[in-house]
């Protein structure tokens, strides 16, 4: 058995050690083999809650929404990646100013 397949036993594992127990619904890092592993092979279903933003500078940041300004001061400070969770509104502004944003983890629906 090579690496991958070994990762992805183990994560099959433990998905369904937490449904036996009935434990919640964790909330995991996932890349993207994982998630499709865990929603095509296992039948779970996955949510995304929090996201990866990269940020950037904006001209006229006093008259942007929050989101954005927070992206902006990051930007100043260094950061290359903020991570955070994401409103459907906010979400649409990060939209209509193109900025990139991917899930960064993941909620598995056990039940």
């Amino acid at each position: 058995m090579n690496n991958k397949l070994y990762k992805m036993s183990k994560l099959k594992n433990q998905l369904l050690d937490k449904k036996r127990k009935n434990k919640s619904n964790p909330c995991w890092k996932l890349n993207h083999e994982q998630k499709n592993y865990v929603e095509n092979t296992l039948g779970f279903r996955t949510t995304p809650v929090i996201y990866s933003i990269t940020t950037r500078s904006f001209q006229n940041i006093r008259q942007q929404s929050s989101i954005l300004k927070d992206i902006h001061y990051a930007f100043k400070r260094g950061v290359p990646r903020m991570v955070r969770k994401l409103s459907m509104d906010e979400k649409k502004v990060l939209d209509e100013h193109s900025v990139k944003y991917t899930p960064y983890k993941y909620v598995i629906h056990l039940r």
